[in-house]
């Protein structure tokens, strides 16, 4: 649902139905929402009976509707639920304006270091989730060392191949370090398939110290978690 007034003789309707407040933004929350009418102008000419709106993980919303107080009256939907629905199971979907739509990587941090490659696993959306963040391990699954810092547990390689199944590969201008985490549901690793996560940190392998330019990045993939070191 839209979280700004539509107006009237939209969504199909003489008085369109909006959420008056943002959607809940934890996954699994349940909360109770303001929803009004517009008509004539005025936004909140009908102020409808309030209903509930459940954050699910992977970005979508579930609504429990209320008959309307008045029979012109319809819910509305917003059209860039169709970009959310894109977004994948570790993405946010965010809007600066509530019109246009992205999908913003969230269960992941990344910091792509000298000698280190540093990825941290957000613990509020793991456990949302049903994974254990405290399972997870690189693609040697000796290589679980973690640390607790700001919400999240982080996880290090060396940046050296082979190391903890680091994989490097070349081109002409950049190397790419790639690794994966596999992280496990919280009722234990035993018969569990792992989630995958893989992530790459690309490093120019010229650079001109005498020169303060960004240096654009090459993809190793269409998916994971790509930084700059």
């Amino acid at each position: 649902m839209p979280e700004r007034c539509v107006n009237e003789y939209m969504c199909g309707t003489t008085s369109p139905v909006w959420l008056t407040s943002i959607h809940p933004q934890l996954p699994e929350q349940v909360v109770l929402k303001t929803v009004s009418g517009a008509r004539g102008g005025d936004c909140n000419y009908y102020i409808q009976n309030p209903i509930h709106v459940k954050a699910c993980f992977g970005n979508y919303y579930v609504y429990r509707f209320v008959s309307p107080t008045v029979c012109d009256m319809a819910y509305c939907a917003d059209v860039n639920t169709k970009v959310c629905a894109t977004c994948g199971v570790f993405d946010a979907c965010e809007s600066s304006n509530k019109i246009n739509w992205i999908c913003v990587r969230k269960v992941l941090e990344l910091i792509c270091g000298r000698s280190l490659l540093q990825v941290g696993l957000s613990k509020v959306y793991l456990e949302a989730a049903g994974l254990d963040p405290y399972s997870a391990h690189l693609a040697d699954s000796r290589c679980s060392a973690h640390e607790d810092r700001n919400g999240a547990v982080w996880f290090q390689v060396e940046r050296m191949e082979g190391h903890c199944g680091n994989t490097l590969k070349t081109n002409i201008t950049h190397a790419v370090y790639s690794n994966s985490l596999f992280v496990y549901p919280v009722d234990g690793r035993n018969g569990s398939q792992p989630f995958g996560i893989p992530f790459s940190c690309v490093y120019p392998l010229e650079t001109d110290s005498s020169l303060d330019v960004p240096i654009i990045p090459y993809s190793p993939a269409d998916h994971g978690l790509l930084g700059v070191g």
